[in-house]
């Protein structure tokens, strides 16, 4: 600044720097608070939201004889997906029964998980089972993004048949098919009948809390080896 300057700065201002540092001061202030208003009006990462598997099943699905709900396959997958879940289960029932009774699902699941059919087994027609079966899946289809079926729990000699009418049926509406025969031929799975969990006497048929755990180890590497977690 020349000389001539600084004398027009002092004399505009009254020789004083007073309303120098004011203007400055001004400025600082005004500067900060567009940072401010900047800085709260940034656009937030929304927290994710849980995904929703519903279950479909019979006293598997309830957990009978697990030592607690959450050792039930149904807790240990929605633990493992850190979902939310809803579970609707019904000890003893067939798949036509199921289906009359919930011929829409209470939810709209990102996976729906179907655990049906043991009962049906030499029981039920095959081909009935599998028309009621099919009406039950495609029920599911439209409402939830993507579909796990589970296999019956029974003897593999048993099995055969209906695990592969659920195979066949469910890959039709693009669904993914879970064996869990063969963890049913583990002892270790199932019993020791005559043991006391829940005030109920354990039977040698359903799983206790190992083979829960074998069942949901195995839908949970299907939901994520095929990329539906």
């Amino acid at each position: 600044m020349s000389a001539g300057s600084r004398w027009w700065w002092l004399k505009r201002w009254g020789g004083a720097p007073m309303w120098g540092w004011l203007l400055i001061t001004l400025g600082t202030v005004i500067a900060v608070a567009v940072l401010v208003v900047v800085s709260t009006s940034s656009p937030t990462t929304e927290t994710s939201r849980r995904p929703m598997v519903l279950f479909y099943g019979d006293s598997l699905a309830a957990g009978s004889f697990s030592n607690s709900e959450g050792e039930a396959f149904p807790g240990r997958v929605s633990t493992a997906l850190n979902a939310e879940s809803t579970v609707v289960s019904q000890k003893g029932v067939r798949t036509y029964s199921f289906l009359s009774e919930h011929p829409r699902p209470p939810v709209k699941p990102d996976i729906a998980v179907v655990e049906l059919g043991t009962n049906d087994v030499s029981v039920t027609p095959l081909n009935q089972f599998s028309e009621n079966y099919l009406r039950l899946i495609r029920s599911l289809e439209t409402e939830s993004e993507h579909l796990v079926c589970v296999s019956v729990w029974i003897n593999p000699s048993k099995a055969q048949s209906f695990n592969a009418a659920i195979e066949k049926l469910c890959g039709m509406v693009g669904g993914f098919f879970v064996d869990v025969t063969d963890l049913y031929k583990d002892s270790r799975n199932r019993g020791p009948a005559g043991d006391i969990v829940d005030g109920e006497v354990i039977d040698n048929f359903h799983p206790n809390s190992r083979g829960h755990r074998q069942i949901a180890q195995r839908i949970i590497s299907v939901i994520y080896d095929n990329g539906i977690s």
